[in-house]
This record gives C-alpha cells, structure tokens and sequence, in this order.
C-alpha cells in the first residue's frame, strides 16, 4: 500500500505562529499586570512616603511629581525604538528583584518607608529583565534609575546636609557683603550687617535648588546630543551654580533687611524665592548651550 503524506498549508502554519505569538503575548501582559499590582501593594507605604515628602511645607523635594512624568515623557518620545526591541526575558533579572524586595521588606518591618523607596527602582529594573530581558533593561535603564531623584532619604540625612549647606551659604554672603565695603560677618546661621542681624534658615540653606537643579541636569543630560565632556560639564556645573547664587540671594536680601527693614526683607523673601528658581534654571540652560548639549534627541532611548 502506498503511502500517503499529509502537507500542511501556508496559512495554516501561519496561523498557529499567529497563535503562538498571541499567546505569548497574553502571558507576558498578565505578568505585567501581576507586577504592577504586586509594586503597587507592596511598595504603597514607600509611595505613600514619597508623597508625603513632597508636599509638605517647605519640602526639599517639592520636584518629586515631575521625576515619573519626566521618565514617562523619555519613554513615550522613545517608544517606536522600545517596540524593536527583541524580547528575551532573563531568569538573571530576579537575582535583582528578589533581594531588592527583601530589603524593601525588611526596611518596612523597620519601619523605613525611605530605605523602601531606595530599593523601589532596583526592583522595578529587576523585573524589566525577567519578564523583557537585558536589551530592554538597557534601554529603560536611565527613566527607571532616573527615579532616585523623587525618593526623599531619611530625615537625619536630609539635616545634615541641608545644615552643612546652610552655614556655607551663609559666609560665602557675609563675605560677599564685606567685599561691597560692609562691615558684615557671620555667626552660625546669622548675619549681622553693620548692626541689623539676618537670621539664615534652613529653608534657604539651598539645598532644594541644589537637588532639582541637579535633577534637571542630569534629565537634561541624557535627553541631549553633545559630547560626553560637555555633559559631565553640565552636571559638575550644578554645585557652585546653586550655591553660588543662593549666597547672592542671602546677601541681597541681607542689604534689603538693612537699608529698608525687616518688614522689607520679609515681603522680598518669598518672591525672590521663584526668581532665584528662574535665574538658575536659565543659567543651567545658557551653560548647556555653551558646552554643546544645546539639541534634543529625537528618540533618548535608542
């Protein structure tokens, strides 16, 4: 009896690779949508955390809602480069995760919903390489690491070093006054200018603008073409530019205080708060330019 063989059609071989693909799909979305709830539960007192830091008076990290849109904004600008990315999920991803959700654990038990939030975007880069492996984690690497400028740290960390900024920023305006011809100098936190005495609090220590300048630079930085001595320019640039116009600030509002008087130097506190923002954020900008960062990418995660 002759034998007979059974050949399958085009479009049939076509549709079980269809089938296959879909399926795989499917399962890829659900594992998203099992780490998504899972970040959301687990991490909700370091978010929680995050949120409160944010918003509170005086907060030296009132720029933490712009961080995610900032990540968000890289991805999606970049999101036809993401969709040609081959998918190849690593079993290396949860020798990430895992210890960084272990330590995530042991911060809450210790109740520290900031050592929490430091473990946040290692996990989440963890995750990125199991389920879409190492290619895609490359290209995530910087809107996902780029989250560390939303996480407060610990309080004792943020006094010490807004504390250390405070009494830098205060002499370098004393010195600044005595270098106009005033008989100024600095006392700790205060000023005294040829009798009238300018109390430098914490809040204008300048560490808020040094940690959103630096922020910005660093965003600025990567979603810029220029050379990478330009770049690190850029960064370096962020430090003597905050502190720096802060002490201006300070003795400005020191000569206020003592040619107009306190109620002066209060109702001048506030505004030149915003313009110092403004004036800093545009010489962070002009300094771009000058050192070749001046033109966007059109896709940062290429």
């Amino acid at each position: 009896m002759a034998s007979t063989s059974v050949v399958e059609s085009p479009k049939r071989d076509m549709a079980r690779v269809g089938l296959a693909a879909a399926v795989r799909s499917k399962t890829l979305l659900l594992t998203w949508v099992a780490v998504i709830v899972g970040v959301v539960v687990g991490y909700l007192p370091a978010f929680g955390f995050w949120w409160s830091r944010w918003f509170e008076k005086d907060s030296y990290y009132s720029h933490g809602p712009f961080v995610p849109i900032g990540s968000g904004v890289v991805i999606w600008f970049s999101r036809a480069a993401l969709s040609r990315v081959n998918l190849k999920p690593s079993a290396w991803g949860f020798a990430l995760a895992v210890p960084a959700a272990a330590l995530g654990w042991l911060a809450w038990m210790g109740a520290s919903a900031s050592v929490m939030g430091f473990t946040f975007p290692l996990f989440l880069l963890g995750a990125v390489i199991a389920t879409l492996g190492v290619e895609a984690a490359r290209r995530l690497a910087f809107p996902i690491l780029f989250l560390y400028f939303a996480a407060a740290p610990p309080e004792y960390v943020l006094t010490v070093s807004s504390f250390k900024l405070q009494m830098l920023s205060t002499k370098m305006a004393a010195a600044s006054l005595r270098l106009l011809g005033l008989q100024a100098h600095s006392m700790g936190a205060f000023i005294d200018v040829n009798g009238f005495t300018v109390a430098v609090g914490a809040a204008c220590s300048g560490f808020r603008l040094l940690v959103s300048m630096f922020a910005i630079a660093v965003f600025l930085a990567y979603v810029r073409r220029g050379p990478w001595w330009g770049k690190a320019a850029l960064v370096a640039f962020v430090a003597p530019l905050s502190v720096g116009i802060n002490s201006m600030r300070i003795m400005a509002l020191s000569l206020v205080g003592r040619v107009w008087g306190e109620s002066a130097l209060r109702a001048a506190h506030d505004w030149t708060g915003y313009a110092l923002l403004l004036v800093t954020a545009g010489a962070l900008l002009l300094f771009a330019r000058i050192v070749g960062c001046g033109n966007y990418k059109k896709a940062p995660l290429q």
